[in-house]
């Protein structure tokens, strides 16, 4: 989905029900000591930026589509 900025927005729902995390604060941890430091090892910097965080979902946007596919590929 791309935002009105023409980033494109990655959605992660099923990545963590699939990984077991029930809880809020589980898929927090996860999202703050694997997602986050694989966007700075992988992604250029200021090319991606966190979005947002539901109970079980978090959003990310990029701004080289193929970034977003290539985060979407290895978490999605």
């Amino acid at each position: 989905m791309s935002n009105d900025n023409g980033w494109m927005r990655v959605y992660l729902r099923d990545y963590f029900f699939r990984n077991g995390v029930i809880g809020s604060g589980c898929a927090e941890r996860i999202f703050q000591e694997e997602i986050i430091p694989w966007c700075h090892d992988n992604l250029r910097l200021d090319y991606w930026r966190t979005d947002g965080v539901t109970k079980y979902s978090f959003r990310i946007e990029f701004k080289d589509p193929e970034d977003a596919l290539h985060f979407k590929l290895k978490f999605g």
